[in-house]
């Protein structure tokens, strides 16, 4: 899995799945919040879901080139008629 992977998206996954433990921290261990700290978890699920949306754009435009290559590939040339 890890060479079908982007240092970047590696690297992103990496820093996100601290945002559920700091959540958790707050939720059930009553650890003291502040604006800092909720601001903190707000931009970093803001950039997840940023960049996740970014990722999707690039796979949706990768296919659709994809099937645009094909179909050329499967039309006849005017050269061979």
């Amino acid at each position: 899995c890890l060479e079908r992977t982007s240092g970047s998206t590696y690297s992103v996954v990496g820093a996100l799945n601290k945002i559920p433990i700091a959540i958790m921290g707050f939720l059930f261990f009553n650890t003291p919040t502040s604006t800092w700290g909720v601001a903190g978890i707000t931009i970093g699920l803001l950039g997840g879901l940023v960049f996740t949306l970014a990722k999707l754009r690039e796979m949706k435009r990768a296919i659709e080139m994809s099937h645009m290559r094909k179909r050329k590939a499967q039309q006849p040339s005017l050269g061979k008629l």
